[in-house]
């Protein structure tokens, strides 16, 4: 289903604001917000556990902050970096 939707310049602004910080555009904002609240009241058809947990971390990610966003990909960065080392010692090819 599509829907238009007026929202106030205070709504909108959080919209985009939201959209540039996780890198999305701003339908997927919208459509997360819709998804949180209606979903449990639709109750969960999924029965896959993987499918709930890829749901949930979907959910996790979008509320992060930026900082939370950054050090995450440093702690990324820094195993990375470990596991090339230690690749590298042993002769295999870098990931």
């Amino acid at each position: 289903m599509t829907l238009t939707i007026e929202f106030s310049a205070r709504e909108e602004k959080w919209i985009a604001a939201q959209a540039a910080q996780q890198g999305v555009p701003p339908a997927e904002i919208v459509k997360r917000l819709v998804d949180e609240h209606i979903s449990p009241a639709l109750g969960s058809e999924e029965t896959d556990p993987t499918l709930a947990l890829f749901a949930q971390w979907s959910q996790e990610d979008a509320a992060k902050t930026p900082e939370e966003i950054a050090a995450e990909d440093q702690l990324w960065q820094e195993f990375e970096q470990g596991i090339n080392a230690t690749r590298q010692a042993q002769g295999m090819r870098q990931l």
